[in-house]
């Protein structure tokens, strides 16, 4: 067995959850020490994630996973981050966030199919059936 732990940030759309895990071949750790819930907010007519309070439950979670680990003896060996695939924030020059994400549920999004039809006609006539190239 290895004495190296992994830590994992799963976030999903509206939760969050940060892992503990182990691989070794008589080992198989997977252990929450932290999950939090995060749904969006509309703000100035937009849906928004709250990104400073997922930040903070992040590295609340990679703390605890710090601590449990310690708890057991082992070092943190590396870290994890999966994300949603839609959602994006844009920084700034200086590295600094401009303002909170908006939410892929959000209603800006309702037409966005649309507007690609609109603009390349052959995805429309061969979305059903699948892409061919």
């Amino acid at each position: 067995m290895t004495d190296a732990l992994h830590l994992a940030v799963d976030l999903g759309a509206g939760s969050g959850r940060v892992f503990l895990a182990g691989l070794g071949s008589d080992e198989f750790l997977l252990e929450e020490v932290r999950r939090f819930h995060y749904p969006p907010r509309l703000i100035d007519r937009h849906l928004r994630w709250d990104a400073l309070y997922i930040f903070s439950e992040i590295e609340a979670g990679l703390a605890e996973g710090s601590r449990r680990a310690k708890e057991l003896g082992r070092r943190i060996l590396s870290i994890g981050v999966d994300s949603w695939g839609v959602d994006y924030g844009l920084i700034d020059e200086y590295g600094n966030l401009v303002e909170d994400p908006v939410c892929y549920r959000d209603e800006r999004a309702a037409k966005a199919m649309e507007m690609v039809f609109s603009i390349v006609p052959v995805m429309k006539s061969t979305a059903s059936r699948g892409f061919r190239f």
